[in-house]
């Protein structure tokens, strides 16, 4: 069940480029569930 406030105000989001604080989360939050994984990029 979808109540009205889970769902983010409409063209409130927008996009960026991510930050190497983002990838150090998204590595955490991956590591902390045991997922293996390779990060490609520069």
């Amino acid at each position: 069940m979808v109540m009205e406030d889970d769902l983010p105000p409409p063209n409130t989001a927008e996009s960026r480029e991510p930050t190497a604080a983002d990838l150090r989360n998204l590595c955490l939050h991956l590591n902390q569930r045991g997922a293996r994984y390779i990060v490609i990029g520069g």
